[in-house]
């Protein structure tokens, strides 16, 4: 009889476990917020080729040179230090084509761009912030966006707040080198 219960409280267990997961799985959760952190505009060197990089592309090494950052809890210069190891090419089923004028302007090409960059922020009172950014073309874009996941890192007091956050963000190219927005994720 004992073993029979057994049977019984395992069946109607998985049961339970099994509407707890219907309803989980019906039910969408309520999505982080985002809080702007800050803009950066990043000059940039003239780059370095330095081989193939993802997806069969061109992979450059672009020197950062200066810029600044501006947000509502920050403000800085950008460091002439640091570099982006940047990928890029034209693509048509998944081969680089950005050195064939024909095969580039084929209308089912399309442009990749991936960054893994690491530069320095030195805020206007006087705290040293390391900033890495990694990601790559945003899937379906025709603005040529960006896509970023960004960890920054500080020994200062006074942003120490900046050593716990998730960051993500949106680089686009300019004359000069780089746009970026940041923001960090909230919870609901």
């Amino acid at each position: 009889m004992k073993f029979i219960s057994s049977y019984i409280f395992i069946a109607l267990a998985a049961l339970g476990s099994t509407a707890q997961a219907q309803a989980l799985a019906t039910t969408t959760p309520t999505a982080p917020g985002l809080e702007f952190l800050f803009s950066c505009n990043i000059s940039m060197g003239l780059s370095l080729k330095v081989g193939t990089g993802v997806k069969n592309t061109t992979r450059a090494v672009f020197p950062i040179s200066g810029g600044q950052a501006v947000g509502p809890r920050l403000q800085a210069k950008v460091l002439e230090v640091g570099a982006d190891w940047a990928s890029y090419g034209t693509l048509l089923n998944g081969v680089n084509v950005a050195d064939d004028a024909t095969a580039s302007k084929d209308p089912k090409a399309t442009t990749f761009f991936g960054t893994d960059a690491r530069f320095q922020l030195l805020t206007l009172d006087g705290a040293n912030i390391l900033v890495e950014t990694k990601g790559q073309t945003a899937p379906g874009t025709t603005t040529g966006a960006v896509h970023l996941r960004a960890h920054l890192e500080t020994t200062s007091v006074a942003y120490d707040w900046i050593n716990d956050i998730l960051a993500i963000g949106v680089l686009r190219t300019n004359s000069d080198g780089y746009q970026i927005d940041l923001w960090q994720l909230t919870t609901p």
